[in-house]
């Protein structure tokens, strides 16, 4: 069984936003005179590393309730059911 699905947007964009601020929070931590260059990146890499890892369950958890979704619909297919119902 094949299965095309479109990429949640939402999440997609708030995840996007999310790298965005982060970076530009890292690089002005890294302008700072207080910090310097290793507690930007750290903090910049936690940001990343923790969008992708949430972005990554996010799809997978998509992906499942999409299969699901389409299995069931190809059940009810095949079952005849749709054709009974009229």
């Amino acid at each position: 069984m094949t299965m095309e699905v479109r990429m949640p947007f939402g999440t997609t964009l708030f995840f996007g936003s999310w790298l965005v601020a982060w970076t530009t929070a890292g690089v002005m931590i890294g302008l700072s005179p207080d910090f310097g260059a290793l507690d930007s990146l750290a903090f910049t890499l936690f940001g990343w590393v923790v969008a992708v890892a949430i972005y990554t369950i996010t799809l997978r958890i998509s992906r499942f309730a999409s299969e699901r979704a389409v299995a069931e619909i190809f059940d009810y297919l095949s079952d005849g059911k749709a054709i009974s119902d009229k």
